[in-house]
C-alpha cells in the first residue's frame, strides 16, 4: 500500500515506529516516521499511547491495551473461541487458510454465532460456503453428517456491550450475498450445460487451436477413445 506523495510500500499506512535495543531507543527515520517507544492500544477499547520500556515488555504492554501482538496466541484464541461455538453433533469448518486470514484481521478476537434463513439451503452448499468464506470471512458449520447448517461464526474485533446487535448486523450483511447465490443458481437451472455449448464458438481458446468449442470437441474425442 502507498500513501501520500511518498513511494513507501507497506501493508497499511504507518502511523508510528517502535525501535528498541534493550531499553534504549534506536534513532531512525523510516516511512516518514521517527522511531520511539510509543505504540498504541486497541482503537476502540484502549485508544491511547502505550509506552514500551523494553522489547521483553512489548506483548504484555499491548495485551493490557487489548491488543494480542503474538500471532500464534491470537490464532489459538480465534480457533478456541470458534470451536466453542459449535453445538453437539456439529462441526465448524476451521480451515487453516481462513483461520490465518481472520487472525490477521483482528487484534482482540471475539467469536460470535449467527444464522441465515433455511430456505437458502436449497442452493448448493459450495456456493453458500464460498459466499460466507470469501466475502465475509465467516466459518461455516455442518452437522456430523456433513450437511450444511443455516449458521455461521464470525470473529469481531471488539467486545461489544450488545453482541446481539453485532450478530444482527452480520446476518443483514450475509443475506444479500446468499440471495445473489440463490439467484444465479436458479438462473443457471433454466438451461442445460449442453444447450450452452454452441456459445463457446465465440470464445478463442488459443490462436492456433481455435475456440473453446473446438477444444470441447477434442476433449470429447479423447474421452471417448480412452474410455
Amino acid at each position: 500500500m502507498r500513501w501520500g506523495r511518498t513511494r513507501y510500500d507497506f501493508l497499511r499506512p504507518v502511523q508510528w515506529l517502535v525501535l528498541l535495543l534493550g531499553d534504549t531507543i534506536l534513532p531512525l527515520e523510516l516511512f516518514g516516521r521517527s522511531s520511539g517507544r510509543e505504540s498504541r492500544g486497541h482503537r476502540f477499547h484502549a485508544n491511547h499511547s502505550v509506552s514500551i520500556a523494553a522489547p521483553r515488555d512489548y506483548s504484555a504492554a499491548l495485551h493490557q491495551a487489548k491488543v494480542i501482538a503474538d500471532v500464534d496466541e491470537r490464532r489459538a484464541r480465534v480457533a478456541e473461541q470458534v470451536s466453542q461455538l459449535q453445538g453437539k453433533g456439529e462441526q465448524v469448518a476451521l480451515s487453516q487458510e481462513l483461520l490465518s486470514e481472520v487472525t490477521g484481521l483482528v487484534e482482540w478476537p471475539v467469536a460470535l454465532r449467527g444464522s441465515f434463513d433455511k430456505s437458502f439451503l436449497d442452493v448448493p452448499a459450495q456456493a453458500l460456503i464460498s459466499a460466507m468464506k470469501t466475502h465475509q470471512k465467516y466459518f461455516h458449520i455442518t452437522f456430523s453428517t456433513g450437511a450444511l447448517l443455516p449458521a455461521f461464526i464470525t470473529v469481531a474485533n471488539i467486545e461489544s456491550q450488545q453482541p446481539s446487535e453485532v450478530i444482527a448486523g452480520n446476518e443483514r450483511v450475509i443475506r444479500p450475498r446468499l440471495s445473489d447465490a440463490a439467484f444465479f443458481f436458479a438462473n443457471d437451472k433454466r438451461s442445460t450445460l449442453s444447450s450452452r455449448q454452441d456459445r463457446l464458438s465465440s470464445v478463442i481458446f488459443q490462436r492456433e487451436l481455435g475456440s473453446l468449442l473446438d477444444k470441447t470437441h477434442r476433449m470429447e474425442t479423447l474421452a471417448a477413445s480412452t474410455g
